[in-house]
């Protein structure tokens, strides 16, 4: 073999090399890529344990939306009754108990009635710093429709 020869098999070999760091790396890159992308969680929305009602415990600034009195703001505190069940409490004006879906970030407060015949229920969803709760009521036979938003 010649001088020629042996220069050109180690040109070959080389970029035969050179393809394949180049196709690992390629590989690594989309390996990562794809791995990243698969364990993002989206902004603001916090994945929590099934105990999902201690991270919500604190006080609260809330204001109400409601179609008959319009903005009201207060404070408001959260207490952890059970792994998935909070009492709040102001909302409406009264202390009420809520339950959590820890997967879905959301809260259902069932029908529950107070002094003077008053009823209330309502859903939302929360993230580790905002309750945004849809309510209804009854007070003294007049329907109220809210929003209330609370945050820390």
């Amino acid at each position: 073999m010649t001088e020629h020869n042996y220069l050109y098999l180690w040109l070959v070999k080389d970029a035969f090399m050179t393809q394949k760091i180049l196709f690992c790396s390629i590989s690594l890159l989309l390996t990562s890529m794809l791995f990243n992308n698969c364990t993002k969680e989206e902004p603001g929305t916090p994945i929590y344990p099934e105990n999902c009602a201690n991270y919500l415990v604190g006080t609260y600034s809330g204001t109400d939306y409601c179609s008959a009195s319009g903005q009201t703001p207060y404070s408001c505190s959260i207490i952890a009754s059970t792994p998935v069940n909070i009492t709040i409490s102001h909302l409406g004006g009264v202390t009420v108990n809520a339950i959590l879906d820890c997967e879905k970030n959301t809260l259902t407060i069932p029908a529950q009635t107070f002094a003077g015949n008053f009823t209330i229920t309502g859903s939302g969803t929360y993230t580790a710093n905002r309750i945004v709760i849809n309510w209804s009521g009854v007070s003294s036979g007049i329907p109220m429709n809210c929003n209330t938003t609370y945050t820390r």
